[in-house]
């Protein structure tokens, strides 16, 4: 059973408008405050900056983390939650908040952007005593923050020995979208979270595995939607006070994996993982394409690409490490039959949809750019731009190296024209190639060699990754 370990450390920050530090009274007997930290629960919206009565407190706050916890004076402030977009910061939520002395306050943005009713974008609320659990001793506070499991009806949660039968067990609680359960203190010790629907022990939608909650911990623990690969409907967002969040996912999460066939001269390929091609993990690709993802237990592998009925490897990579609740995708670029030979290179590919921006990433697989390094500069231009523009405008990837992949970049949902050239020139390689960019797309655009011109002419291959 894999084993989640807790390490909870004391982390000093200070910001602005806003210092963190306990609620108690200071040595030097001045009034005791507020705590207050910051949880981005909506999963599919942007990073967002969180600001209190105009001043600006937490800053690029992602999806799945959370803030410091932070100290302020106690009084009530106007909060809002403003969204990272492409055309600029838009503030989505507003609320006014009330922060006591000697309280920890956690606002949750949670909903859908786009959603309605008790789904919307909306934040929440969530307090507890100020009160530092002993050295031996752990609290916990959870809250349901997943929109994905809402419809799914009220939920139990079980924290027990990681040995004890469920149905042998009480719930800590029941709790609905929204709702969150009292914090308890518990013995530092190893334990094993489990949420089911009511009354349902047979249904287990989430088992943490074996995880030790050291002592002198204070957590606040929200389920969030799971936007992995795992059939698990939520993970677990842990925030500790004064240390980084992270999640726990269900013990049984696997990895994600497939495969691009970016070689121009090679046939339709197999992929073999650990050497097994009866039958392989991946069968007759075509050149050029990119696969499904396919579901397998997370570990370290050897990956063997050979054509398609052969097991004599073409080109492998041994010790590939993928990571449980990750996707990866393994690329075959280069020649079979030139230069540069046969390699393997890999994404690590988080696809999340974010509805107020289209995510477009880049993968430079054109073996055959006669510069230094196969160098190119990537160009994403307004709709109806021509290639004699390209002089009076600036790359939007420069100097892009062979084999390189990019970050996802935020893009605002229109329609565009790529353009590729060789580095430092304004000599179109591959475009205008016109491509339509909606808000909520997650497309990777592959420059590769042209099968029918190989060293001549290069193409665009984009990729839908929502639909793989």
């Amino acid at each position: 059973m894999r084993r989640n370990a807790l390490t909870i450390g004391i982390i000093a920050a200070t910001t602005g408008l806003l210092a963190a530090c306990g609620g108690d009274d200071d040595d030097n007997g001045s009034a005791a405050q507020a705590e207050v930290r910051a949880i981005h629960a909506s999963s599919n919206a942007p990073d967002v900056n969180i600001t209190f009565d105009g001043d600006v407190a937490v800053e690029d706050l992602a999806f799945a983390t959370a803030s410091d916890s932070l100290g302020v004076d106690p009084g009530t402030f106007a909060v809002t939650v403003d969204a990272i977009t492409p055309n600029g910061d838009t503030q989505v939520i507003t609320a006014d908040v009330p922060l006591e002395a000697d309280q920890e306050t956690t606002i949750i943005a949670l909903g859908n952007v786009g959603g309605s009713g008790d789904l919307a974008l909306a934040p929440l609320v969530v307090t507890a005593p100020d009160a530092d659990p002993a050295a031996g001793e752990v609290r916990v506070q959870v809250v349901h923050a997943s929109a994905a499991a809402a419809a799914s009806g009220p939920l139990d949660v079980y924290v027990t020995a990681p040995a004890d039968v469920l149905a042998d067990a009480e719930p800590i609680g029941t709790f609905e979208f929204k709702g969150s359960l009292e914090p308890v203190t518990v013995p530092a010790a190893d334990y094993r979270i489990r949420v089911t629907p009511e009354n349902d022990t047979g249904t287990v939608v989430f088992d943490s595995g074996t995880v030790s909650l050291a002592g002198g911990a204070d957590l606040v623990i929200s389920a969030i939607d799971n936007v992995g690969p795992e059939s698990a409907p939520v993970r677990l967002l842990v925030a500790p006070e004064g240390a980084d969040s992270f999640l726990l996912l269900d013990d049984d999460a696997e990895t994600a994996v497939g495969v691009g066939h970016l070689s121009a001269d090679t046939p339709n390929v197999d992929v073999a993982l650990d050497g097994n091609f009866s039958p392989p993990a991946f069968e007759n690709i075509p050149f050029p394409s990119v696969t499904d993802f396919t579901e397998v237990p997370a570990g370290t592998y050897d990956i063997d690409v050979a054509a398609t009925g052969n097991t004599a490897s073409a080109v492998d990579a041994d010790g590939v490490e993928l990571t449980a609740g990750e996707r990866y995708t393994g690329y075959a670029v280069g020649l079979i039959g030139g230069s540069p030979s046969l390699d393997l290179i890999f994404s690590q590919d988080d696809i999340r949809s974010v509805a107020t921006e289209a995510r477009l990433r880049v993968i430079h697989a054109a073996s055959q750019v006669p510069t230094t390094d196969s160098a190119v500069d990537v160009y994403l231009t307004p709709a109806g731009t021509q290639a004699a523009d390209l002089a009076t405008i600036d790359p939007t990837i420069e100097d892009f190296l062979y084999k390189d992949i990019s970050a996802f970049l935020s893009v605002a949902p229109a329609t565009y024209e790529v353009f590729v050239t060789p580095a430092d020139t304004n000599v179109a390689a591959i475009g205008p190639v016109t491509v339509t960019l909606d808000a909520g797309d997650v497309t990777t655009a592959i420059a590769h060699d042209d099968e029918n011109d190989i060293g001549g002419s290069f193409a665009l291959l984009p990729v839908d990754e929502t639909a793989r």
